[in-house]
């Protein structure tokens, strides 16, 4: 479960300076306000006005909480709005809680606040990434103002069309060297009359190149030629190769894939893995990223609106969601879900970049938020702990 902003003054003092480093990295400056050191005591203030009123839901004394005493607790804040069965099951799924799972007061309002970050954070996101888009779009009118000459050719192809390649690594290289079981690796690209290569790799069966090409295409039937060679004290052996059409790959497609290498007797002697982008029309490119990015704009737009509606609530007081119940959309809609899967989908709003650095971002990006994730819990258990020795 992914935690929130306001959840980073929680964390453990030995890892708060790290964790607000990396996430003011991700998420930009904008998240400043919700980094006070006073977080700390607030989050245990609000633990603490909950457990003090949703205590009075447990008629029965017995710790845990049925779904009538829920119902009622509702109704007393409430007593027009209709709260039945349904409507708890939802509040439970909203929870990600089984609705036949028995909460104590203390997992029942634990849950709440969870939910309540997880709201905040994604507002966050949201704002986050509607600027990162915004931006996005006047790159790409800046890049589209500078193709406005670009020519059609009786081929289908333009005085601009490209191919952009990014040679990123291979795996078990079979050296073809009787004196050496490792291989000294390069790898040479062959495009209509236009030959480049990589940097040599030294002592090593899976190298990794993490290099970006780009060749002009003049012949929409034109073949990518891949070889990969073993460089020795006797001069550069072949390891592998293999044949690429480019009439393979539609347009603006970027494709990434583990191809097979075969050697000059057609075994297979390894594999290379690379990310491979044809673009026929750098105005269509770029007009088609506009449109794309306007379309997520709109979308995530309409989703920060039913966000901020339930931000707004809980702001106002406590159980503003669960007393004004209107979370029909964030449950049929799937917004907590669904914004996620857009606003990670970094790659498609990036241009001709190393996989490697988009990997590793995303790397560092869950292992940030396995950091707040764990020590939000455990301060939550700290907090949670200390009430209960108080009693």
């Amino acid at each position: 479960m992914i935690k929130t902003k306001t959840t980073l003054q929680a964390v453990s003092n030995i890892e708060k300076e790290s964790v607000d480093q990396n996430l003011k990295a991700r998420y930009g400056t904008s998240v400043e306000e919700y980094m006070s050191r006073e977080h700390q005591k607030e989050l245990r203030k609000e633990i603490n006005d909950l457990r003090n009123e949703f205590k009075f839901m447990d008629k029965t004394k017995n710790s845990y909480l049925t779904h009538d005493e829920i119902i009622e607790f509702l109704k007393s804040k409430d007593p027009n709005k209709n709260y039945d069965e349904d409507y708890i099951n939802k509040i439970y799924e909203l929870f990600e809680k089984d609705p036949k799972e028995e909460l104590t007061v203390g997992e029942f309002v634990d849950s709440y606040v969870f939910f309540c970050e997880k709201l905040k954070i994604k507002n966050v996101k949201i704002e986050k990434k509607l600027d990162e888009l915004t931006e996005q779009i006047t790159r790409d009118k800046q890049g589209l103002s500078r193709y406005e000459d670009e020519k059609d050719k009786p081929n289908g192809l333009t005085n601009e069309s490209s191919i952009y390649i990014t040679i990123i690594e291979g795996q078990n290289l079979q050296s073809p060297s009787l004196f050496s079981s490792s291989c000294d690796s390069f790898v040479s690209l062959q495009f209509e009359n236009q030959q480049l290569q990589t940097k040599l790799k030294n002592s090593t069966n899976n190298p990794a190149w993490n290099e970006n090409f780009k060749f002009t295409i003049n012949n929409p039937d034109s073949t990518l030629k891949v070889e990969v060679y073993d460089s020795t004290f006797f001069g550069n052996r072949l390891i592998g190769y293999l044949n690429l059409p480019i009439k393979n790959f539609s347009n603006q497609e970027r494709k990434v894939s583990w191809y097979d290498l075969f050697n000059e007797d057609k075994k297979e002697v390894g594999k290379i893995r690379l990310k491979i982008q044809c673009i026929f029309s750098m105005k269509k490119y770029y007009n088609n990223q506009i449109e794309k990015n306007n379309e997520k704009i709109k979308y995530l737009e309409d989703n920060y609106n039913m966000t901020k509606h339930f931000v707004e609530l809980i702001n106002e007081k406590p159980f503003g969601v669960l007393i004004d119940g209107n979370f029909d959309d964030l449950l049929n809609k799937e917004v907590l879900s669904d914004v996620d899967k857009l606003i990670n989908f970094e790659e498609e709003q990036k241009k001709f970049i190393f996989l490697s650095k988009l990997e590793n971002n995303e790397r560092k990006r869950q292992s940030v938020i396995q950091t707040v994730s764990e020590t939000f819990n455990n301060t939550i258990k700290k907090i949670t702990g200390q009430e209960e020795s108080k009693k």
